[in-house]
């Protein structure tokens, strides 16, 4: 029986494997056939007859060039007779909204180690992840004519008559398919003249990858900053097939440029960054603060770590650690270090850890060698080895998760 054992599992592995693939094709066939609701047409408002419509799409990838020129238009445009629809997706980003903690929003190691960016928008909203199968619009406008619903209603309504989908968008101003699955959030950053209103479009994005990049690891957290908030989503193309980032752009975009009259401008503005960048005079300092520690990490609003941990591998008797840090600017601010019993080395190394630690910047890799300097001054006392280790893992562990 003993000999059949490892048949049995490598069956059992396949056999689950295979069940789970029978149950997604079920739920994408149920999707496909649920009932299409037919779209509400958009009410063309006085406001929006009046101003010039422009699109521009970006052909940069890179998610700090598009913040950095979302961000330079917003404050270097006459928005008074234009409004403008920026379009541009990203390679594998996490963006977070300015009142975000990238460490309880998002798996910051596991990103570190994959080389995916992390980056921090102007706008507020939640956490989102961007690949080259997200789709970005923003609707800058000037103030007086700031209307979320109208440009979501816009992008609904051009995709639904284009492929019969269900899309819809509810109360907090997300865009849902079929009131069930969420295929886009929304943000926005306004003032006293101008506004500009971005919001995701899910067609065809790594779903892996959005689970586990958006999984933090972290315990014991304690923040005030702004919360996302989890959400059932689905990709588009898992509706209709036939979807493509090209041809949504080019419906949403027409749509957006059919409320000019005839003598304005019904074209696309495909925009290289790299040719056209004298055209952006100031976007390269804009791009330098985006891509600062100080703006991504920095900026976190200050938050608290607290962890306890046990062992029993120093001098047979167990040891008890609580560990508790306030993160301010993205630094630790305070460390508050606790071992009971407490003995001579203990205090020690307490003391050794804080001199070392404290104002240092929360990174992984600014941190390692701190790390290991802490191991090299303890190195000597092969009693403390085993709890050496110990304590460094359950202090990492508090910092990163």
């Amino acid at each position: 029986m003993s000999f059949c054992l490892p048949y049995l599992r490598l069956y059992r592995r396949h056999l689950s494997a295979y069940t789970a693939l029978c149950q997604r094709h079920f739920q994408l066939e149920q999707i496909r056939s649920l009932k299409v609701t037919p779209a509400l047409p958009l009410v063309r408002t006085a406001t929006t007859k009046a101003a010039k419509h422009e699109v521009i799409v970006s052909q940069s990838t890179c998610i700090f060039e598009n913040l950095s020129l979302e961000e330079w238009l917003f404050e270097n445009t006459d928005f008074e007779n234009t409004s403008y629809l920026l379009i541009w997706r990203n390679t594998e980003t996490v963006v977070i909204g300015r009142h975000q903690n990238a460490w309880i929003e998002a798996n910051v190691p596991l990103l570190e180690q994959k080389g995916v960016s992390i980056a921090r928008r102007n706008s507020g909203g939640g956490t989102v992840y961007h690949d080259l199968g997200n789709i970005n619009f923003c609707f800058l406008t000037s103030r007086e004519r700031y209307n979320r619903k109208w440009n979501l209603n816009l992008v609904t309504e051009a995709v639904n008559d284009q492929w019969m989908l269900n899309l819809s968008v509810n109360a907090r101003d997300n865009i849902m398919w079929n009131d069930m699955f969420k295929v886009s959030g929304t943000a926005a950053r306004l003032k006293s003249k101008r506004a500009y209103h971005h919001f995701t479009l899910l067609l065809d994005v790594n779903l892996n990858n959005l689970q586990s990049f958006l999984q933090s690891p972290l315990l014991g957290a304690s923040s005030r900053a702004t919360a996302s908030i989890p959400s059932s989503v689905i990709n588009l193309v898992d509706v209709e097939p036939q979807l493509t980032y090209d041809n949504v752009i080019q419906c949403v975009a027409q749509r957006f440029l059919s409320f000019n009259q005839n003598s304005q401008p019904t074209s696309i503005e495909f925009l290289d960054l790299k040719k056209d960048r004298s055209r952006f005079p100031g976007l390269d300092k804009i791009l330098e603060d985006r891509l600062d520690w100080t703006w991504i990490f920095g900026k976190t609003p200050a938050f608290t770590l607290d962890r306890h941990f046990v062992t029993h591998c120093y001098q047979s008797r167990e040891t008890c650690l609580r560990i508790h840090c306030k993160i301010q600017d993205g630094c630790i601010n305070t460390l508050d270090i606790q071992f009971s019993p407490l003995d001579q080395i203990l205090d020690r190394l307490t003391t050794s850890t804080n001199n070392v630690l404290l104002t240092e910047r929360l990174s992984g890799k600014h941190l390692r060698p701190v790390f290991e300097r802490l191991r090299q001054d303890f190195s000597e006392d092969k009693e403390m080895s085993h709890l050496l280790d110990w304590f460094l893992n359950s202090l990492w562990v508090t910092l990163f998760g």
